[in-house]
This record gives C-alpha cells, sequence and structure tokens, in this order.
C-alpha cells in the first residue's frame, strides 16, 4: 500500500525531496534563518572584540595603527583563500540555516562529517529541502555533543591524556585526517567520474600551476576547477538523457 502512494505521487509530479514549493520554503525557513543568524553573527562579531575594548577602554592597551595594520596583514594573508574557498565548498552541503550555525560555532571537520552522515542516514540528498533540513539537524546534534564533550575535557582531559602512553597521544593528530578520507572515498564512490577531474585538476596544479598562479590561489583555483568540472558532467548527463 505505501509503496503504492509513492508511485502514485511521484506520476501525479510531486517531487519526493521537496514536497513544497519553493517560495513556501524560503518564506517559513529560509527567512527565519538568515534574520536569527545575522542577528547571531553581530552578536558574535561585538562578543569577540569586547575584551579588546576593555583593554583598550578601561586599561588604556591600544596597538598603533602600524601594529594593527602588520597583524592584519599576516591574518589577511594567510586566511583569505579558506574564506572564499569554505562558503563556496560547504554551502551546498550545509544549506542556509547549517552554514550560519557551522560558521558560527567553527570546527568545519566536524560539523561536515556530521551534515553528511545526517543525510546518508536519512537518505536525502545535498541541495534538496530534505537534505538541508537534515543537515541542520547534524550539525545542531554535533554542537550539543562537542559541547558536552568539551566540557567533560576541560574537567577530565588533561589528567586522561597526561596518563596516556605518548604514542597513543599523537594518534589523535590523525582523526581528522580519518574523518575527511571515510568521507571522500563515500563521495568518490557516488561521483567517481567528478573525483577524478578533482584529483586531476590537483595534481596539474601542484606540479605546473605553482609556476604561473600565486600559491594563496591554489586552493581557490582547483575548487573553481572542480565546480566547472561538476557543472560541465551534470549538463553532459542531462543532455544525455534528453536524447534517450
Amino acid at each position: 500500500m505505501e509503496a503504492e502512494i509513492k508511485e502514485s505521487k511521484s506520476n501525479s509530479g510531486i517531487d519526493m525531496d521537496n514536497p513544497v514549493s519553493e517560495e513556501v520554503y524560503k518564506a517559513d525557513f529560509h527567512k527565519p534563518c538568515i534574520r536569527v543568524g545575522t542577528v547571531a553573527f553581530l552578536c558574535a562579531l561585538i562578543l569577540s572584540y569586547l575584551p579588546a575594548m576593555v583593554l583598550s577602554l578601561k586599561y588604556g592597551i591600544m596597538p598603533t595603527g602600524g601594529q594593527i595594520i602588520t597583524i592584519m596583514t599576516v591574518i589577511v594573508s594567510a586566511s583569505i583563500a579558506w574564506w572564499i574557498v569554505e562558503p563556496i565548498s560547504y554551502f551546498p552541503v550545509l544549506g542556509t540555516a547549517g552554514a550560519y550555525m557551522a560558521f558560527l560555532v567553527g570546527g568545519m571537520n566536524v560539523r561536515i562529517p556530521c551534515a553528511i552522515a545526517a543525510q546518508t542516514a536519512a537518505n536525502a540528498k545535498a541541495g534538496t529541502q530534505k537534505g538541508e533540513i537534515m543537515a541542520t539537524l547534524g550539525i545542531a546534534g554535533s554542537v550539543v555533543t562537542t559541547l558536552l564533550f568539551v566540557t567533560m575535557g576541560a574537567i577530565f582531559g588533561t589528567a586522561l591524556l597526561r596518563n596516556l602512553p605518548e604514542n597513543v597521544g599523537n594518534m589523535f593528530g590523525y582523526v581528522p585526517v580519518a574523518i575527511y578520507a571515510s568521507l571522500l572515498a563515500g563521495l568518490v564512490i557516488k561521483k567517481p567520474g567528478l573525483a577524478v577531474w578533482g584529483i586531476l585538476g590537483a595534481l596539474l596544479l601542484i606540479h605546473f600551476g605553482v609556476l604561473v598562479i600565486p600559491e594563496y590561489l591554489l586552493l581557490i583555483s582547483n575548487v573553481m576547477f572542480c565546480a566547472a568540472a561538476g557543472i560541465y558532467l551534470y549538463r553532459k548527463d542531462k543532455y544525455k538523457n534528453r536524447n534517450n
């Protein structure tokens, strides 16, 4: 009976991954997320500058203009690539609400795997309404879990790590790499053609692109190359299916 209902809905033209119209979804989900997310980011911005403001206004400790420019130059040159790459790379998986949450709390090496795991468990595709909601739930769960473990780590972690053998403690440094490697393997299985283009682009940039492209633009260049390859493969498959 359930299979017949699903079949009838599919034949009626209803997208099972998008049960409501885009207008309703944006009005009921996106707009409140943007409103709350904007307020949360503004509060975080003010609070992040609060310690510096206290030091300056109450204690008169203030760096010179030259020191501020030097520090900002170092920070911008080291981080500008990530400021561009991360939103482009992660937004298709996270969605609007998930992006606000993930970038506000940080720790992308934890948020992205949790979002993808939640989507996989619910059999939801990234970029759909269901996929966006599942990513949001996955990130929310990761935030709560991280908060609990950080609290426990602050209380018990130092004593625990101090008593662990050195070789065991060093293994924790490989955890983020292992997480991303497992996710990469799963994504490669789903889109092997796109993975080939991504790996090929990375190899070309590392061996030849570095001769003509500044180092801080290599990562951005590879992301743009992968995005272009994904668009090309999507249009190619769409054209092929249309002719068939």
